[in-house]
């Protein structure tokens, strides 16, 4: 199974690699190192944080990288719903990773059982997914800034 993952991104890999004069885009060398961190990060047993984590990250920039790619002059709104469709389906797979779960006591105001009094549980591959994805986003948007003032 794992090898059989290998060889799919090995060669998603040399056709994203094949592609750099087809488009201006967010690294899809890196895009293919994250996607191949979460599967190593599975495949030696890390926990569900570290691989959603690589997961997330892997869903934003290859989101990113599809928008560009892809032509949608017509709206704006195109390259959000690209990004986020790529998103979603990227984030599927974290249903394939065994549920691993954490408590956050909240206890701050009113009786026992309201929402301000009581103990979430907390899915960490999310957890690790949303960090990802905030991780990636901070990183496009340095890469973008350095982008421009440097010329």
């Amino acid at each position: 199974m794992h090898a059989r993952i290998a060889r799919v991104l090995g060669a998603v890999g040399v056709g994203l690699l094949s592609l750099p004069r087809l488009v201006s885009a967010h690294c899809p060398a890196c895009a293919l190192a994250v996607g191949a961190g979460a599967a190593t990060a599975s495949y030696y047993g890390m926990g569900a944080g570290a691989v959603g984590t690589f997961v997330g990250g892997f869903g934003i920039v290859m989101g990113l990288w599809t928008a560009r790619i892809l032509k949608h002059d017509h709206k704006p709104v195109h390259k959000t719903l690209i990004v986020g469709g790529t998103l979603g389906l990227t984030l599927l797979g974290l249903g394939a990773i065994p549920s691993q779960t954490m408590y956050a006591p909240v206890s701050l105001i009113g009786a026992p059982g309201t929402w301000l009094n009581k103990v979430y549980w907390l899915d960490k591959a999310l957890i690790g997914a949303g960090l990802g994805i905030l991780a990636a986003l901070a990183a496009h948007y340095a890469h973008n800034r350095l982008n421009k003032s440097l010329g």
